[in-house]
Protein backbone atom coordinates (compact mmCIF):
# COMPACT_ATOMS: atom_id res chain seq x y z
CA UNK A 1 0.00 0.00 0.00
CA UNK A 2 1.22 3.33 -0.86
CA UNK A 3 0.83 5.93 1.98
CA UNK A 4 0.60 10.09 0.85
CA UNK A 5 0.37 12.57 3.01
CA UNK A 6 -0.82 16.15 1.94
CA UNK A 7 -0.07 19.29 3.77
CA UNK A 8 -0.94 22.65 2.67
CA UNK A 9 -1.68 25.62 4.83
CA UNK A 10 -4.87 27.26 5.74
CA UNK A 11 -4.94 29.93 2.69
CA UNK A 12 -4.09 27.14 0.06
CA UNK A 13 -7.11 25.08 1.70
CA UNK A 14 -9.72 27.62 0.58
CA UNK A 15 -8.61 27.32 -3.20
CA UNK A 16 -11.27 25.60 -5.59
CA UNK A 17 -8.22 23.53 -6.91
CA UNK A 18 -5.43 22.99 -4.77
CA UNK A 19 -2.43 21.67 -6.13
CA UNK A 20 -1.74 19.03 -3.54
CA UNK A 21 -5.11 17.50 -4.24
CA UNK A 22 -4.96 17.51 -7.85
CA UNK A 23 -1.94 15.87 -7.81
CA UNK A 24 -3.15 13.03 -5.21
CA UNK A 25 -6.18 12.51 -7.67
CA UNK A 26 -4.14 12.06 -10.57
CA UNK A 27 -2.23 9.40 -9.00
CA UNK A 28 -5.15 8.18 -7.58
CA UNK A 29 -6.59 7.60 -10.67
CA UNK A 30 -3.06 6.27 -12.44
CA UNK A 31 -2.62 3.70 -10.14
CA UNK A 32 -3.58 0.22 -9.61
CA UNK A 33 -2.12 0.25 -6.10
CA UNK A 34 -3.71 0.82 -2.86
CA UNK A 35 -3.54 4.36 -1.59
CA UNK A 36 -3.95 5.55 1.60
CA UNK A 37 -4.04 9.65 1.51
CA UNK A 38 -4.22 11.97 4.35
CA UNK A 39 -4.63 15.59 4.31
CA UNK A 40 -3.32 17.93 6.93
CA UNK A 41 -4.29 21.37 7.25
CA UNK A 42 -2.09 23.62 8.89
CA UNK A 43 -1.93 27.59 10.23
CA UNK A 44 1.05 29.80 8.61
CA UNK A 45 2.77 30.07 12.43
CA UNK A 46 6.17 29.03 13.58
CA UNK A 47 4.96 25.78 15.76
CA UNK A 48 3.56 24.33 12.43
CA UNK A 49 6.46 22.65 10.66
CA UNK A 50 7.27 20.58 14.21
CA UNK A 51 3.32 19.36 14.11
CA UNK A 52 3.78 18.25 10.45
CA UNK A 53 6.97 16.55 11.47
CA UNK A 54 5.15 14.65 14.15
CA UNK A 55 2.24 13.94 11.82
CA UNK A 56 4.84 12.60 9.04
CA UNK A 57 6.36 10.41 11.48
CA UNK A 58 2.70 8.91 13.08
CA UNK A 59 1.63 8.36 9.37
CA UNK A 60 4.43 7.35 7.87
CA UNK A 61 4.11 7.98 4.31
CA UNK A 62 5.52 6.78 1.31
CA UNK A 63 5.38 10.21 0.02
CA UNK A 64 4.52 14.23 1.52
CA UNK A 65 2.94 16.49 -0.91
CA UNK A 66 2.33 20.08 0.36
CA UNK A 67 2.17 23.94 -0.36
CA UNK A 68 4.15 26.61 1.39
CA UNK A 69 2.96 30.15 1.06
Amino acid sequence: MVKILLYSFEKYDKLTQNPSTELAKLLVNSSNKKINIKHVILRPTFDSWPNLLKQINAFKPSLVIGNKF
